[in-house]
């Protein structure tokens, strides 16, 4: 069981910062601030003349030389934390002052856009798919940043982070609302990202955790410090009063916090597996309401991510809005997250981003209770949290009839010893390693076909690239199952 963390006060937070003194420092007013400012960045590579500067990266070596850079390339103004420099405006709160001036400078949408965000090991684009989906559904244009893509329609933003930097985050939202109509956007807020303050302070209108299990140890060092990286969400991340909603399994970590827990509260959801989804039910108790449909997901914990993205739904609209059945009417499926492809009339193979022991067991678990055989092929990403890799590997063991080691974004890593740390970990004798991925997908397809099993593709979901020693060759696990049943006879 989790620990309750106790978090400060969220009244007491950023005492003391105050636009008002970057805006003397410039002797301009509020109404001429976007006149005279032509950028606002962290990244003194961007600096132009008439920017104001933030140094907030690096050690401090770092943030004195991007310092003189920016100041080199006729920055307005650079404002850093450290008193013995002489030029700029000096701030204890340097983060705090960015977020505020961001906030100043896209007043216009950050004032009117509402922005929703998730945190959780697992489940943060299921949940954000979900919620755009039933934001849609009900009229409101709805963007999305997060692993799979930041995007509102076709408009698009390339980053390479699940969580983008403050300013990239500010000016493309600031661009959609006011040129393209988006309303509302639904973001991924990593524990990297929140930890290191990247999207800024204050931002969300509401957000809801999905789960908590073990990942990226390599980054946080311990399980206590992860824990504290995600609940930032809540004690730096949101704005005061905003809607905080948690998966019922983090009632005890978040006992401190004013958080909707699902089933232990006003929203309940509960399903049963029917066909290749589950029907499920939604009520409001205090209101006395209840909507029932089919969700085309399996997975007990994807009816969680559902139920969280409808209680953000209802908190969008206020205390007397209920959902109808176009929650269920337009539902689509988030892209490889447990993504079925069919092969003669019935699910043949699932595509799922489950790559940590947690998110793998999950979905082991609900393949099993197809009551048929369960195949499962995976690996782990090279040059990232190596502790997870034979637990990855006891959990195939436990949980799946065959296992299937390969390649898994091995980076700079060989993938030999990657697989010799997973295989550390597997308990039994009916596993084959292939470290060809292509490989490894076909052969557990094809034994599958001879022996009536279900095969799971985990670890790579959406993702359309492998990455190999700093090269990412196009490689797609869907395109790979489709190849094979075309081969095979559909």
């Amino acid at each position: 069981m989790l620990d309750a963390v106790d978090l400060k006060p969220k009244n007491t937070r950023f005492i003391g910062v105050s636009v008002e003194k970057l805006l003397q420092s410039l002797s301009i007013n509020q109404k001429d601030f976007k006149q005279y400012i032509s950028l606002i960045t962290q990244d003194s590579r961007r600096v132009v003349p008439g920017a104001i500067f933030f140094a907030l990266r690096g050690s401090d070596e770092v943030k004195v030389r991007n310092l003189e850079q920016a100041i080199k390339k006729r920055a307005k103004l650079v404002v850093h934390s450290f008193e013995g420099f002489g030029e700029g405006l000096y701030v204890k709160d340097v983060h705090s002052l960015f977020s505020e001036t961001l906030k100043l400078y896209f007043k216009e949408s950050t004032s009117k856009l509402k922005v929703y965000g998730v945190t959780g090991t697992n489940g943060k684009t299921t949940y954000s798919y979900m919620l755009k989906g039933l934001l849609e559904s009900y009229g409101v244009p709805t963007g999305i940043f997060g692993t799979v893509e930041n995007a509102f329609r076709e408009n698009k933003l390339e980053t390479g982070l699940t969580s983008p930097i403050a300013e990239d985050f500010y000016s493309f939202s600031h661009e959609n609302y006011n040129k393209n109509g988006m309303r509302a956007l639904v973001c991924e807020v990593s524990s990297h990202a929140l930890d290191q303050k990247r999207m800024g302070l204050e931002f969300l209108d509401g957000a809801a955790f999905t789960s908590f299990s073990q990942d990226h140890l390599d980054y946080h060092k311990t399980m206590d410090g992860y824990l504290k990286a995600k609940l930032k969400i809540y004690s730096e991340a949101l704005k005061q009063g905003a809607y905080f909603c948690a998966s019922p399994k983090l009632k005890d970590p978040l006992s401190s916090t004013k958080v909707d827990i699902l089933n232990h509260g006003d929203y309940k959801i509960s399903f049963f597996k029917k066909d290749y989804g589950q029907e499920v039910e939604f009520t409001k108790i205090s209101k006395n309401k209840s909507l029932k449909g089919f969700l085309p997901m399996l997975g007990g914990y994807n009816v969680e991510n559902f139920g969280l993205a409808l209680m953000t739904l209802c908190a969008h609209f206020g205390d007397e809005f209920f959902p109808d059945e176009r929650v269920f009417n337009n539902f689509t499926t988030p892209p490889g997250r447990m993504e079925p492809v069919f092969y003669k009339d019935k699910p043949f193979a699932y595509v799922d981003y489950s790559h940590t022991p947690d998110s793998l067991e999950k979905a082991l678990k609900t393949l099993k209770e197809t009551n048929e055989k369960v195949f499962v092929v995976f690996g782990c990403g090279g040059n990232r949290d190596q502790e997870k890799r034979a637990l990855m590997g006891k959990v195939s063991s436990d949980y799946a009839d065959y296992c299937f080691v390969t390649s898994d974004n091995p980076r700079d890593e060989h993938p030999n010893s990657i697989i010799n740390d997973i295989i550390s970990g597997v308990t039994v004798t009916n596993y084959l390693v292939l470290e060809d991925r292509r490989a490894a997908i076909q052969e557990a397809l094809t034994k599958a076909n001879s022996e009536k099993a279900v095969v799971l593709i985990a670890g790579k979901g959406h993702e359309t690239t492998q990455e190999i020693n700093g090269e990412k060759k196009y490689f797609s696990d869907i395109e790979e199952i489709k190849r094979w049943v075309a081969d095979n006879g559909s």
